[in-house]
């Protein structure tokens, strides 16, 4: 076979291997300069519009699919910590009282799982319908999935008592049930 005009200049010494490549590239860039892309018809233009839409709308409702996906895990695990978490009210035969949505609800307690509410170290959270009793460290991360489960979650008045009252020495109780 014939070698090509650059091999033969090649070897006969007349030229360098690096002054063969870069006037190779510069004929590869004057070929790529002299190209230029093809004019779209306007049937072209208006499929490429549709394509575009149609794209939009695909990732779009793919949005909205993950976004309800999103929202159903969550709810599963705020219903798994419920359960995992919730205190067992057996023997439970005070009716606990507190209002949602101007309303008044109920939830039956023990006495001891009274004071722990109304100390705030138990929250009542709303799950299917039914409340539940549950520790405040979790109740916080219930609220951070999905706020609005948590229905009553009591905090500790801090005391500040009048220094010249004088009843200050004489507490009312707790348990007291009117």
């Amino acid at each position: 076979m014939s070698q090509s005009l650059q091999d033969q200049l090649l070897g006969a010494g007349l030229i360098t291997k690096e002054r063969a490549n870069k006037v190779k590239k510069q004929k590869h860039a004057a070929r790529q300069k002299g190209k230029k892309k093809p004019e779209l018809s306007e049937s072209q233009k208006l499929a490429q519009q549709a394509a575009a839409r149609d794209a939009e709308r695909a990732r779009e409702l793919n949005k909205q699919r993950v976004e309800a996906f999103n929202k159903k895990d969550l709810a599963g695990q705020v219903r798994q910590l419920i359960h995992e978490n919730k205190v067992d009210r057996r023997g439970a035969e005070i009716a606990y009282k507190f209002t949602l949505d101007s309303k008044i609800r109920q939830v039956m307690v023990t006495p001891a799982q009274q004071d722990k509410v109304v100390s705030g170290q138990l929250c009542v959270v709303s799950a299917k319908e039914r409340f539940e009793l549950v520790p405040k460290k979790i109740a916080e991360q219930i609220e951070k999935r999905i706020p609005g489960t948590v229905v009553l979650q009591n905090e500790r008045p801090k005391e500040t008592g009048d220094p010249d009252d004088p009843y200050a020495d004489f507490k009312v109780p707790d348990d007291l049930i009117w």
